[in-house]
């Protein structure tokens, strides 16, 4: 006699049945914690662009504020909005990293409050307005070495004109001598004439020595002024 299967048959069916949906639920936990772990790494990401975004156009907006007269304009206000959404989402990418969820806007609030990220930003403008000072500093410091120059430049054309007188007294002791020499009959005239040739020679003399001195001098105060 053949014995009757079809109870064991039905077991197995239903063994096998339970196999499968309980399989099916393992793969679908797993793929929901996938998708959440991705979305939560794709908000964070999101955050930190949002972060480096913010942060370049405060430095920018810092940039302007200080070639404006005392500040005016409305870029204060968007520097303070953009310091705010920075801190904002700093508190945002951390209570998504420690919660694993993102943060309502009372918990946003209430983290700003009572905390220091602002201390973050302040830093970070800080650090933009010390450079700015540092390229105002430098500019100042090139004007007056510019200043400087054009001072040597009027002090060589003093010089220069000098010189020019110089040599227009050098022709005026050569005339002289020269009409000295013509004058050879009258010896006193003459002589009186040639002393004073001869005191104009000196002169002209000790003013190119003068003039010579002047000029090393000023050569050394260029020296020292180009060193500092």
């Amino acid at each position: 006699m053949v014995k009757d299967r079809l109870p064991d048959l039905r077991l197995v069916q239903r063994s096998q049945s339970y196999s499968s949906d309980e399989v099916c639920l393992k793969i679908g936990k797993k793929t929901n914690a996938i998708t959440q772990f991705l979305d939560k790494v794709e908000r964070i990401q999101n955050g930190i662009e949002s972060i480096n975004t913010n942060i370049d156009e405060i430095k920018r907006l810092n940039s302007i504020i200080l070639l404006l007269p005392q500040g005016k304009g409305t870029s204060n206000s968007e520097v303070e909005d953009r310091k705010m959404c920075v801190s904002r989402t700093i508190y945002q990418v951390q209570y998504d990293i420690k919660v694993n969820r993102e943060a309502t806007s009372e918990e946003l609030e209430h983290l700003l409050e009572n905390s220091e990220v602002a201390v973050f930003v302040d830093n970070i403008v800080a650090d933009t307005l010390e450079a700015q000072l540092a390229l105002t500093s430098v500019k100042a410091r090139h004007g007056e070495l510019l200043e400087v120059e054009s001072s040597v430049k009027e002090i060589r054309d003093i010089f220069v004109q000098m010189a020019t007188l110089v040599e227009a007294q050098g022709d005026n002791v050569k005339r002289v001598e020269f009409h000295v020499v013509k004058a050879g009959g009258h010896a006193d005239l003459g002589n009186t004439r040639l002393r004073k040739a001869k005191k104009l020679k000196k002169k002209r003399r000790k003013i190119k020595f003068i003039l010579v001195v002047s000029l090393i001098i000023l050569l050394g105060i260029v020296l020292i002024l180009l060193t500092i």
